[in-house]
């Protein structure tokens, strides 16, 4: 989980390609990332709400912040890039069975 199309506020290619390049540095062996609809396709995942509550809290964080918008979309794209504001939601231990 993170802040969404940071990259690219259509396409969902660049986020996707991004996530898939920083699996390994989670020890997460992927072919493939694909960005969910909606919040309610991820709601399942074992740590999926301790991850939305911890980019609640920095947003809260955030909107208290004077900076511009453009200017956090630069540094967040940095941040993911290095693999910062990126959550795992999933089991690590335990294969994909393809199912949200």
């Amino acid at each position: 989980m993170t802040w969404g199309r940071v990259q690219s506020t259509v396409d969902p290619e660049p986020l996707e390609a991004l996530v898939l390049a920083s699996c390994p540095m989670f020890g997460i062996d992927a072919a493939s990332t694909r960005v969910c609809g909606s919040l309610q396709e991820a709601r399942h995942d074992p740590y999926f709400f301790e991850c939305l509550a911890g980019l609640t809290a920095k947003l809260a964080a955030r909107q208290a912040s004077t900076r511009p918008d453009q200017k956090w979309r630069k540094k967040t794209d940095r941040r993911m890039r290095k693999g910062r504001d990126l959550s795992y939601c999933g089991d690590p231990t335990k294969p994909s069975d393809g199912d949200p």
